[in-house]
């Protein structure tokens, strides 16, 4: 495991010979565990919109009486989750006011990109409660969530709330890549098929950028009656549809039509271990195999290992987990395919074409 893939926070040296912790070994672990009051900062400063109130004004600053108005705060409340912000490079804190910094821009609500999202995702009942359970999670090789249910998506089905907010989460997180992908040569290509799609942001850039494609999204049915909606909303009602229906089940063929086709599997294989990873490729395969046209199948996802999400992906999905290039490779091949091609892509993802053996 690579460690360059950890955060670099603590140094470690070896254990001590002595049968006590030291007030070194004690502050190490405490600014771990701080992380959690960090956070809570953090998700308060979202909630409260203190990033969008503060460049909703001209100036770009306000005093701190002004923003927890603009906020429904507390001023003397507010000053003190303002104070991490400050050290987290969120925000400048002057006695003329408080101004976002670059980094604290990412946080306004509705730029494109925005990392509100992912924070106010992380907070969610969901979320914050398989944090504790993640021993259990490795003692029994299975999620622990809400209601005994085997899989996020499972739980989400359930809680349109907390689905929504998933979904605001990864369509703000996905918009780079989907910018890189539209950048991608599709000059030979007409349809792409989005296997588990989301509400279609990723889709619909790229069909914005290609007038010459159309598209078809495959999503269980509660995500797809939000992307039907999300479709009419961009006006290519007439270039795209959505079918609902689980992959693991069937995946849509493509009739005979000039060009070729497209499968893509945005963040969808490292949802999944091996097995499931290697029934959902076979779906996808049987598609391409019983299509009347050309077609390949597109891949997007970390090809590092990042120690940190690969334990996210533990607590949510049954043997989620995130590959190496190699073990990706190996995945790919062992399902019957070819990789092809292996180009970088935006946030450290890269995009895998592979075709059929």
């Amino acid at each position: 495991m690579s460690q360059a893939s950890l955060p670099q926070r603590v140094r470690t040296t070896p254990p001590p010979s002595t049968d006590h912790v030291s007030a070194r070994q004690q502050e190490n672990i405490q600014d771990i565990i701080d992380g959690i009051a960090l956070f809570g900062a953090l998700n308060a400063f979202c909630e409260l919109g203190v990033a969008d109130a503060l460049d909703a004004t001209d100036e770009k600053i306000l005093p701190v009486h002004e923003v927890a108005k603009q906020c429904g705060a507390i001023p003397d409340l507010l000053e003190r989750i303002l104070l991490p912000m400050v050290a987290a490079g969120v925000i400048t804190l002057t006695p003329g006011g408080v101004s976002l910094t670059d980094l604290g821009a990412a946080l306004r609500r509705d730029v494109l990109g925005s990392m509100r999202h992912a924070v106010t995702w992380a907070a969610t009942p969901v979320s914050w409660s398989a944090v504790p359970q993640l021993g259990e999670v490795i003692r029994t090789g299975r999620p622990v969530l809400p209601g005994g249910k085997h899989s996020l998506y499972a739980y989400l089905e359930g809680h349109p709330k907390q689905r929504e907010m998933f979904g605001e989460f990864m369509s703000s997180r996905s918009h780079p890549v989907a910018r890189a992908l539209a950048d991608q040569d599709f000059s030979n290509v007409r349809t792409i098929v989005d296997v588990g799609g989301g509400t279609g942001m990723m889709l619909a850039t790229v069909l914005e950028a290609h007038p010459h494609l159309n598209g078809v999204l495959q999503e269980l049915p509660s995500v797809a009656e939000r992307a039907e909606a999300a479709m009419a909303a961009r006006g290519m009602a007439d270039r795209w549809q959505v079918l609902a229906g689980d992959a693991f089940e069937g995946v849509p063929c493509l009739d005979a039509a000039p060009g070729s086709g497209v499968y893509l599997l945005g963040s969808i294989l490292h949802n999944w271990g091996d097995e499931d990873a290697l029934r959902l490729l076979a779906r996808v395969r049987t598609a391409m195999v019983m299509s009347q046209r050309p077609t390949a199948l597109w891949c997007i996802d970390k090809l590092t290992l990042n120690a940190l999400l690969d334990v996210t992906m533990m607590k949510f999905f049954p043997g989620g987990q995130e590959r190496t290039s190699s073990q990706y490779t190996e995945l790919l091949t062992k399902a019957g395919f070819v990789p092809r091609r292996n180009k970088p892509l935006a946030g450290g993802l890269n995009l895998v074409v592979a075709t059929l053996k």
